[in-house]
C-alpha cells in the first residue's frame, strides 16, 4: 500500500506526451542527419576536390543546408542536398565540393569533412537528449501505472 495519491489525468497525459515527443524528435534527427554522417565517414580520408563541382545553399548560424553537384564517372551530373549542424564551429561562407574515387556517387563539402567529428558530437548530444526525454516519460508512465495499481488495491 502506498501513501502517494493516484496520478492525475494531466500527469498521465504529460508523461505520454514526453515519451512520444522525445521518441519522434530522436527519429527526426536520425532521419535528417545519419545519411550525411555515414557518407562523410566513408569518404573522410580519401575525398578530393571534385572537378567542376558546384555548391549552393545557405548557412544560418550553425545550420547549413547546401546542394552540391559534380559530374560522375559516367558523365552524368550527381546532385545531393546536405544538412549540416555545427554545434561548436561556425561554418565558412564558401566551400569546395568533395568526392571520392572509391565512392563516386557520394558528394560532400570540405567544411563538412573538416568538422566531421564536431558534427558527430552534436548528433550524439541531440539524439541523447531526445532519448533522455523519452526515457523520462516512460519512467513516469511506469511510476504512474504502479500508483494506479496501488490506489486500486486500497
Amino acid at each position: 500500500m502506498s501513501s502517494e495519491a493516484a496520478p492525475s489525468r494531466f500527469r498521465r497525459f504529460f508523461s505520454w506526451l514526453l515519451a512520444i515527443v522525445g521518441g519522434l524528435y530522436t527519429v527526426l534527427v536520425l532521419s535528417l542527419t545519419v545519411h550525411d554522417l555515414r557518407d562523410d565517414y566513408l569518404i573522410r580520408d580519401i575525398a578530393r576536390p571534385a572537378a567542376n563541382g558546384r555548391l549552393s545553399g545557405v548557412c544560418e548560424g550553425s545550420n547549413c543546408r547546401v546542394t552540391v553537384s559534380a559530374p560522375g564517372p559516367d558523365g552524368q551530373r550527381i546532385t545531393r542536398t546536405l544538412s549540416y549542424w555545427f554545434p561548436t564551429a561556425r561554418p565558412p561562407r564558401s566551400g569546395v565540393v568533395m568526392m571520392s574515387p572509391d565512392y563516386p556517387g557520394v558528394l560532400s563539402t570540405d567544411f563538412g569533412l573538416r568538422y566531421f567529428w564536431d558534427r558527430v558530437l552534436g548528433w550524439a548530444i541531440i539524439c541523447g537528449s531526445g532519448l533522455l526525454v523519452t526515457l523520462w516519460g516512460v519512467m513516469r508512465l511506469r511510476r504512474d501505472a504502479r500508483r494506479l495499481a496501488d490506489s486500486a488495491a486500497i
